[in-house]
């Protein structure tokens, strides 16, 4: 007991600048409701370039521009949870991608080696300013079965609205070479070289690809880093 009273009087129950949650009833903690509350408005214009493969050569490019707004994201996510930021969670979705320019192209060259590469250039996706921090946002009554004031968990969109900063755009470039041999007797033997990012860029991306989401929390950005540029070789035979 006197660990206990140690320990909490370290732990100050100041203002901490999130909205109090209050119990009304200690008989009654969380209520979650599941079901399809949230909305998402996504609009989407792509302009595409095909040319078949004539003289040896084709090549297809497209330009996509997009906007998905809304409160809707992954189910697994938090957004909702807190009933204090509902008004916050309205922004852009994390997949929110303003402009996508792709171009690829093949050509057989004279000398019987297919060389084909495809160049990109996507826009940035949003991230998110959060605080995370431990909150004694609940009042329980001073009833003898309750117990005292616990802390708990709790987020904070620094600058008021979700997903509101951006990513910086990035280039991509890949390279492939195939060259065909027949020897005969059906046998026949393919090789190829590719480089992958042959610009070696490495633009950091406040992004985690196992959730989906942007995030900035406490200052720590969840980041990742481009991989840089990378070759392959391959053979395959057939007979």
């Amino acid at each position: 007991a006197v660990d206990d009273l140690v320990e909490r009087s370290a732990r100050l129950e100041g203002p901490d600048g999130i909205p109090d949650l209050y119990v009304q009833n200690p008989g009654w903690g969380d209520v979650f409701f599941v079901g399809n509350f949230n909305r998402i408005d996504y609009d989407g214009f792509v302009v595409a370039l095909t040319r078949r493969q004539y003289r040896s050569w084709e090549m297809q490019a497209s330009y996509t521009w997009s906007k998905a707004l809304g409160d809707g994201e992954d189910f697994a996510q938090q957004l909702g949870d807190d009933r204090s930021l509902l008004q916050d969670e309205v922004g852009f979705q994390s997949y929110d991608q303003r402009h996508n320019v792709k171009a690829s192209a093949t050509t057989i060259t004279p000398w019987g080696f297919r060389l084909g590469g495809s160049l990109s250039w996507e826009s940035g996706l949003p991230y998110s300013v959060l605080a995370r921090q431990l909150s004694f946002d609940q009042s329980p009554p001073q009833l003898l079965n309750t117990g005292g004031n616990t802390p708990r968990v709790r987020l904070d969109y620094l600058t008021g609205r979700r997903n509101d900063q951006r990513n910086e755009a990035f280039w991509n470039f890949d390279l492939k070479f195939t060259k065909e041999m027949q020897f005969g007797r059906g046998l026949n033997m393919q090789v190829s070289a590719e480089v992958f990012n042959v610009f070696n860029d490495g633009t950091l991306q406040i992004f985690n690809p196992a959730t989906g989401t942007g995030q900035q929390i406490n200052g720590n950005n969840i980041s990742v880093r481009r991989f840089g540029r990378r070759w392959q070789l391959g053979m395959k035979m057939a007979f």
